[in-house]
């Protein structure tokens, strides 16, 4: 296939655009949620712009919502490890079994 049979039309933008403005997220995470580069979306969206289509104005919404667990991105999160006394051992993939620690002499 060449790359002219693998690219949307002016049309199709313009529908993956308005269903983009139209989900209440920031053209950012539809686009990462969706698999779409942003690069091509912006590109999209210059050139309707260029043939004068009346685009959905962008969602600015700072959402404080649960973080969505669809997003792949992950983040680092600093934790505390505190010692409950025991001691666990993994066994295989998902199963774990515990050991009490031996009392130690201080």
């Amino acid at each position: 296939m060449s790359n002219s049979q693998n690219r949307r039309s002016l049309e199709q933008w313009m529908s993956v655009i308005q269903e983009a403005r139209t989900s209440g997220m920031t053209d950012a995470k539809w686009c990462l949620v969706n698999g779409i580069s942003r690069h091509s979306f912006n590109s999209a969206i210059k050139r309707l712009r260029r043939k004068a289509y009346q685009l959905p104005a962008p969602s600015r919404k700072k959402s404080n919502d649960i973080h969505d667990l669809t997003i792949s991105k992950q983040e680092v999160v600093k934790v505390d490890i505190v010692s409950d006394g025991t001691l666990w051992e993994v066994v295989t993939v998902n199963c774990f079994r515990q050991f009490p620690l031996p009392d130690r002499a201080v």
